[in-house]
């Protein structure tokens, strides 16, 4: 067996012998022969090594959120985890890592970082999908102000899936009130019809909220 997506590749012999690699190195482990691995998405935290449980996706282009209720899509990176006997075993990153600070120094959250053209539609931004990126769609909510980004938790979420194979991000709530905007992750999938991508595991379901100065 033998998958490359974006700059992950996975590799699977006839002796049991498995490589996993990307940008930032190479795993291999010995699988028992006869026994089945699975490649399944995951959220974008622990490559090349779990600093966050958050990521944070600024926009090509601010969003002039002009108050009241609105829904804004956009793209965020997913890992691809390599499961066994129902454990993870490793991980890997189709897309290259970066990270930043929600926040000021001192008060602040360190997230996974990524740039994303935005839209307020799932059809403004489906061009743009790229290996490794799933889809993001955010309830938003309060007073109106110009949004440069998003910043959301991801830790331990469901990721969901359609019948085109397209990977989403459960629903973000954000609420934009005196100068900040409060982020709070759901496990709602943000459209009807989509399936669980990763099966047979326990979620959290109390997250933090992440709070951003706009």
């Amino acid at each position: 067996m033998e998958v490359e997506y974006g700059y992950a590749r996975i590799i699977l012999d006839e002796r049991g012998r498995l490589e996993a690699c990307d940008p930032y190195g190479c795993v291999s482990i010995r699988i028992p022969l006869g026994d089945e691995v699975y490649i399944e998405p995951v959220p974008a935290i622990a490559r090349p090594q779990q600093l966050t449980g958050c990521l944070y996706v600024e926009f090509t282009e601010p969003i002039a959120f002009s108050g009241g209720k609105s829904s804004l899509w956009f793209l965020a990176p997913f890992e691809l985890a390599i499961t066994h006997k129902d454990r993870i075993i490793t991980r890997v990153s189709p897309t290259k890592v970066k990270f930043t600070v929600v926040g000021d120094i001192v008060d602040g959250v360190v997230c996974r970082y990524y740039k994303s053209v935005a839209g307020f539609s799932r059809g403004d931004i489906t061009d743009h999908v790229k290996p490794g990126l799933g889809f993001v769609k955010v309830d938003v909510e309060g007073e109106a102000a110009t949004i440069p980004g998003i910043g959301f938790y991801v830790a331990g979420l469901p990721l969901y899936v359609d019948n085109e194979d397209f990977i989403y991000y459960p629903r973000v709530e954000a609420g934009v009130s005196e100068g900040v905007v409060q982020n709070k992750t759901t496990t709602d999938p943000p459209l009807r019809g989509l399936k669980v991508a990763l099966k047979g595991r326990r979620y959290m379901l109390l997250l933090p909220s992440l709070t951003q100065p706009i």
